[in-house]
């Protein structure tokens, strides 16, 4: 496993692996380059996890961000589209326990996910980090735990 020193954000390191990602580590997030991520995906898609690719586009305000999860992951409740840190948590966690896959990826594009320490963007990856616990829990799944990984993908050119 390598570590990538990427100032401080996000726990300060940030572990990017390349063997088998399905493993039992205190990391987080991992890092990889918009290089790696097609091979990695494609890799990680043939061992039967679901990857889900989020794209904000670039934004950051909570309300893109609501909207660009909810394009890919059925939220359960669904959700108005308005940021609210509890309903969001509540409704992917919904969403990513209804898939059929017990592991999946999870993978937010854009550098600013590496960069940004406040707002919506530090509050979803804390968000994140909180539903891939909760998931990971046989009472709170009713004995159906997903494994979720999560990644970020960041252009490195």
């Amino acid at each position: 496993m390598k570590h990538i020193d990427q100032g401080g954000a996000v726990n300060g390191w940030i572990p990017r692996v390349e063997e088998d990602v399905f493993m039992k580590d205190a990391a987080r997030f991992r890092v990889l380059s918009t290089g790696e991520a097609g091979q990695v995906f494609e890799d990680l898609t043939l061992s039967r996890a679901k990857v889900v690719e989020v794209d904000t586009k670039g934004a950051r305000d909570g309300e893109s961000i609501v909207y660009a999860f909810s394009e890919v992951i059925e939220m359960d409740p669904p959700l108005s589209g308005r940021w609210h840190q509890d309903a969001f948590s509540d409704s992917l966690f919904g969403g990513l326990h209804n898939l059929e896959e017990r592991r999946v990826v999870l993978a937010l594009r854009g550098g600013f996910w590496v960069k940004e320490q406040f707002g919506a963007v530090a509050e979803t990856l804390e968000i994140l980090g909180e539903v891939a616990d909760t998931l990971a829990e046989e009472r709170f799944t009713g004995g159906a735990p997903t494994e979720l990984v999560l990644f970020l993908v960041v252009d490195t050119e």
